[in-house]
């Protein structure tokens, strides 16, 4: 039998090397949705042009009325005009660049001169340098409409408008041709035309003429075109080829709450939860009958079926007699008894089993081979994730997510709905709620009449107006539409006060009537989506059925259908830079909540206008918002950073909010991997002083009434009294904190850690406490690049004494950034100086010139591989190798905070590959005052903060710089000069070898340990004549003497005088440890004491200088009940009392 194995194992081994591995077939079509090339509807919003569109004038006129008309709010002329004044011909060539089955060619058209020889529709398609050129339809300079096989269509009149639509069928070689709505004819298309790259419309050389055209359109379709019916084609890929991989085999989702099994996914009554450090799912009973139809029986902290017994707490399970090791114990919560399933269902059941490491579990009776080669890979293209189809992922995502079908919304909403006004985020019920506790609950009353006077501020207000003052975004017409209306909403259903209906209106009208809602800015048109939802829902019962008529109509037209299409791939995808005008559909970014959020909340308020319509939406939407949803995997960071934090769970809560009230269900969003996290983490980024404000965020301190929310969906009342603390404190009351207060919850109910780490961004921060005066430290790593990142992984920010002495200087004004990109294209990324590596508190390795290297590799992914609290010192350290593995072979970045003593020590190990420049920079407002030895002081508000840096293996050098590019780094023009910052810079010229920089911040002199130390125990026993006192330690000597003293104290700290023969007044003890972490021991022989009223203090000093101690001062009483002869709990004594006992 060991001589077959053994061929067997050789020829599996021979199989594979000779053909390759062979992973499981999942076959995914990713030709899905249409694509809009070009739509003269729509322009860039950088640069005011049309994407996929060149110009040829050749000293003749052509003109682009909606690039001209941009900023002008009377426009009502979209359209393109051609005129030949000369001989030359003069062209307009829209390029495709992607195979579709069918394209659709439209415009409408007209000349009010005919006689030119015009090539409405010429064709062509180009590979390898061979051209195939076909004319389609011309109008001849006698102005016959004519197709190529010679068929006339019609005569062309001056004046005149027409429409034609050319639909291309390339499997038929086939041309329909419409002209105004009617089909004219079948045209043959050259039988060389397999795809279409270039339309060119041409006013050829000859006689003059012109041409007006209007909605011109060049769409790649999946679907053959039907006219009068819509032919779309969503861009969400199908889910059968996922669910017939499946079909043999069972799957689980530890977030989804999903089971697969049978063909099908279900979502039994079960109980799932994920312990990510083990990639293992814990179920309960209920889903093991699910899957595996297996009947188990409850009897105390056992479970027991026919054939297989297993109890809590033991990795044993017994099947069939036969006891089997699973390797991970069955645990107990409460009343639920949980089996580790992935160990269960490959040891005991004697299945395959396949784990992805984010919640997914996929047995089988057959092996499981699935390519993982690139899974957690992040595809950028400028800070864009390039939605490269990833098996795994797809194959997750599918089991978390329920997708729901129009029709399960529309079933959704007529069993379990609101079907009355309101219903988007608050029902009749609850304004009623808010009403009776305005007349019980002093915090509801004076919440409301705080709203309410607000509403009558606005009041006042003039309607908006259509401006685009920065060429990309409607001002701030959006966001200042929905808050008037939201406050003017509430004041209505509080009062009854028809004022405020009358004043919404008015706002709402104007809004209703300007050009478009700025569709090459999307998320313009999803914020204002969102007003005129909540206006319709919260005032339908003041408006009158004309006014709720015209809001619905602008909303459907300038809004909804815009939205809408995108899910269908028909709004032009470079109508911005970097493919976000209908990319936003399947991004993780603050687009696709902010977008899709708010035409949940506007389908939901429309619902009774046109259900079918609306109910398209929100299925739509809701598929989706599943590119939101992952962003926050796996423990609820958002990488855009905290602003878009805020900006991005507003709109979650406001569009899941509208789906719960309006249906009743979330349809499972939010029980995606991360939410439930997500609101300790935006907490622990923030500090009384401001926010970690990595990326592109804003300085000062963020907050979100979306807390509530969160505290509410999770049980979570902590966050709620973080929310309330804020208010109390800085004001910023909202229509949301009303609506989601708790007024059964008091502010000593629940707490909020201390020290957070969160992967996925692999951040980290530590406090001391909650208030304004208490030390903060946190840092990120993760990706480089992203959407709205910086080059600042590693970066970090430091608050104690109520200043941040290490600080970040945030984003850059968008349009800074924004003309460095049309100047310079990909390269302008890192050309803003605040976007650079430099301008944040890393390291920069041999400064660059390059405006597309910001400092850092902007491929790399820089993981947190420590987290470790041990009592008030946490340390945390990243391995920063990957994202300067140009320039360095190892490079780890370790922080250690202490939250008793409020220090900060920041430890920089590097490896260079060869000889390079070191830079260590930290931007502070502070004044900075450079001591020797490495010594410095930071000065601000009449506070100090003290710093020691030091470098070994080889010399430092310091300064204080203004906070501004590297000489000969790039520059932009018109950014930020920083005022109020400076720039601390540690470098070395010609660092090589390993070197490691350690650099200590610390308010106290007491702090500023020039090496780190800690005491981990502590001993005493008497002995003949006093005491034998043991104290056990451990520090990074980094070659360095340490010595160790010990010395009675009186009551009044005064060194007692004593002759030496009598007591021992201090011994020390030195030693030389090494870069790495050393324990050391020593035992002091301590006399009797005259008298009981004193206390043994013990110090660890720098042999080099001993300047000042280590770390805190040991007290040991030697007497009465504090003199417990053992260290405590945290490995210290901390207690600073003693008494005088017998």
């Amino acid at each position: 039998m060991k001589k077959i194995l053994f061929w067997c194992s050789l020829f599996l081994l021979l199989s594979i090397a000779v053909c390759g591995f062979a992973y499981d077939e999942i076959e995914i079509d990713e030709n899905c949705g249409d694509l809009a090339f070009f739509d003269s509807r729509y322009i860039s919003d950088i640069g005011d042009t049309y994407k996929n569109c060149s110009v040829a004038e050749k000293e003749n006129i052509i003109r682009f009325y909606r690039c001209e008309q941009r900023y002008n709010p009377e426009r009502t002329d979209n359209s393109i005009y051609m005129e030949k004044i000369n001989q030359n011909d003069c062209h307009i060539d829209l390029s495709a660049g992607k195979v579709f089955p069918y394209m659709l060619i439209h415009t409408r058209f007209k000349t009010d001169s005919v006689g030119a020889n015009i090539r409405l529709f010429y064709l062509r398609q180009s590979e390898n340098g061979v051209r195939c050129d076909q004319e389609l339809l011309k109008i001849t300079p006698s102005g016959k409409l004519t197709v190529s096989d010679g068929t006339v269509l019609t005569n062309v009149e001056n004046g005149v408008w027409y429409e034609i639509h050319a639909v291309l069928d390339f499997a038929s070689h086939r041309a329909e041709i419409y002209l105004n709505g009617e089909k004219k004819c079948d045209a043959a298309l050259n039988s060389a035309i397999a795809r279409l790259d270039l339309v060119r419309i041409w006013l050829d050389t000859g006689a003059g003429g012109n041409l007006t055209l209007d909605d011109l359109q060049l769409i790649g379709m999946q679907k053959p075109f039907s006219m009068g019916e819509e032919n779309f084609s969503s861009v969400f890929l199908s889910d059968a080829p996922l669910k017939n991989y499946l079909s043999d085999k069972t799957a689980f989702h530890a977030f989804g709450k999903s089971v697969f099994v049978g063909g099908a996914k279900t979502y039994p009554d079960c109980n799932m939860e994920y312990d990510q450090s083990t990639d293992e799912i814990y179920a309960d009973k209920k889903t093991l009958y699910a899957a595996y139809s297996l009947t188990l029986t409850q009897s105390g902290n056992s479970l027991r079926s026919d054939n297989i017994v297993m109890t809590a707490g033991s990795d044993a399970v017994t099947v069939n007699g036969k006891k089997v090791s699973l390797g991970q114990k069955v645990k107990r919560d409460g009343d639920n008894i949980f089996v580790p399933l992935t160990a269960f269902s490959k040891k005991a059941l004697g299945l395959f089993t396949f784990t992805d490491g984010e919640g997914l579990l996929i047995t089988a009776r057959t092996p499981i081979s699935i390519d993982m080669s690139e899974h957690k890979k992040e595809y950028q293209i400028n800070g864009v994730v390039d939605p490269k189809l990833n098996i795994v992922k797809e194959l997750n995502h599918y089991m978390e997510f329920p997708r729901p079908t129009a029709a399960e919304i529309r079933k959704k909403y007529e069993t379990d709905g609101e079907r009355g006004h309101p219903r988007v985020l608050a029902t009749e019920g609850d304004f009623e709620r808010i009403r009776s506790e305005r007349n019980t609950d002093s915090y509801t009353r004076d919440m409301c009449n705080y709203l309410i006077a607000k509403a009558n501020e606005v009041i006042n207000k003039q309607p908006f107006a259509y401006q685009l003052l920065d060429k990309q975004r409607l001002t701030s017409v959006p966001s200042e539409l929905h808050q008037r209306i939201i406050l003017l909403g509430f004041a209505w259903q509080m009062t009854g006060d028809k004022k405020y209906v009358n004043s919404a209106w008015k706002n709402l009208k104007a809004v209703a009537e300007f050009p478009d809602w700025n569709p090459s800015h999307m998320i313009d048109i999803g914020e204002i989506n969102y007003a005129f939802a909540i206006g319709y829902d919260w005032l339908y019962n003041g408006f009158s059925e004309e006014q709720r008529n015209t809001i619905y109509q602008a909303a459907k037209e300038k809004g909804l259908d815009e939205t809408r299409k995108c899910y269908y791939g028909r709004v032009p995808r470079w109508t911005q830079y970097a493919n976000r005008t209908d990319a936003f559909v399947k991004w993780k970014s603050n687009f696709n909540t902010v977008i899709n959020g708010a035409v949940l909340a506007g389908a939901a308020a429309f619902i009774e206008r046109d259900p079918d319509y609306c109910f398209d939406i929100m299925e739509k939407s809701v598929r989706s918002l599943e590119y939101t949803m992952i962003g926050f995997g796996p423990e609820g960071a958002w990488i855009e950073g905290i602003n878009y934090w805020c900006y991005t769970m507003s709109y979650l809560s406001k569009g899941v909010g509208a789906l719960i009230s309006a249906t009743g269900s979330d349809f499972g969003l939010m029980s995606a991997a991360g939410l439930k996290e997500t609101g300790v983490f935006f907490s622990s980024m923030n500090s009384e002083i401001g926010v970690n404000n990595f990326h592109d965020i804003w300085q000062g301190r963020h907050e979100s009434p979306t807390l509530l929310w969160l505290a509410g969906v999770y049980d979570e009342p902590a966050l709620q009294t973080i929310r309330r603390s804020f208010i109390e404190k800085h004001g910023g009351r909202t229509v949301y904190d009303v609506l989601r207060n708790r007024s059964d919850w008091t502010e000593e109910d629940g707490s909020l850690p201390l020290s957070v780490s969160t992967r996925g961004l692999e951040s980290v921060s530590v406090r001391s406490g909650y208030d304004a005066e208490n030390m903060y430290f946190s840092a990120h790593a993760g990706v480089v690049m992203c959407y709205h990142s910086h080059a600042d992984v590693g970066s970090f920010v430091y608050d104690a004494l109520g200043v941040r002495w290490a600080a970040d200087l945030g984003a850059e004004d968008y349009n800074i950034w924004r003309d460095a990109v049309i100047a310079d294209g990909d390269n302008g990324f890192y050309k803003p100086y605040r976007r650079r590596a430099e301008a944040h508190n890393v390291v920069v390795i041999d400064p660059n010139t390059n405006s597309s290297d910001g400092g850092q590799l902007s491929d790399a992914f820089v993981p947190l591989i420590k987290f470790e609290e041990t009592g008030t010192i946490t340390e945390a350290a990243y391995d920063m190798t990957p994202a300067y593995a140009d320039k360095l072979r190892d490079y780890t970045r370790t922080f250690r905070a202490d939250r008793l003593h409020q220090t900060l020590e920041i430890t920089d190990t590097m490896t260079f590959l060869s000889t390079g420049q070191l830079n260590w920079f930290m931007t502070t407002p502070a004044e900075v005052e450079w001591l020797v030895g490495g010594y410095f002081l930071l000065k601000k508000d009449g506070k100090t903060l003290y710093g020691k840096a030091m470098l070994t293996g080889a010399d430092l050098q310091t300064e204080t710089t203004a906070c501004e590019p590297l000489l000969g780094a790039p520059t932009c023009k018109g950014q930020s000069t920083n005022p109020g910052y400076r720039r601390l810079r540690l470098y070395n010229d010609a660092c090589s070898g390993t070197v490691s920089l350690h650099v200590l911040l610390s308010p106290t002199k007491e702090g500023l340990n020039p090496l780190p130390v800690e005491i981990t125990d502590w001993s005493y026993q008497a002995a003949t004549d006093g005491f034998d006192v043991t104290v056990d330690f451990q520090c990074s000597a980094y070659n360095t003497p340490v010595t160790l003293i010990a010395a009675y104290k009186g009551e009044n700290g005064i060194l007692l005088k004593a002759q030496p023969q009598k007591r021992t007044l201090y011994q020390s003890m030195t030693e030389t440890g090494t870069a790495e972490r050393k324990a050391f021991s020593k035992t002091f022989h301590i006399d009797a004491p005259p008298d009981r009223s004193e206390r043994l203090d013990i110090m660890i000093l720098s042999g080099k200088d001993q300047i000042m101690p280590l770390c805190e001062k040991l007290w040991i009483p030697l007497y009465g009940k504090e003199a417990m002869g053992k260290g405590n709990e945290n490995g210290r004594n901390e207690q600073t009392v003693y008494r005088k006992s017998d």
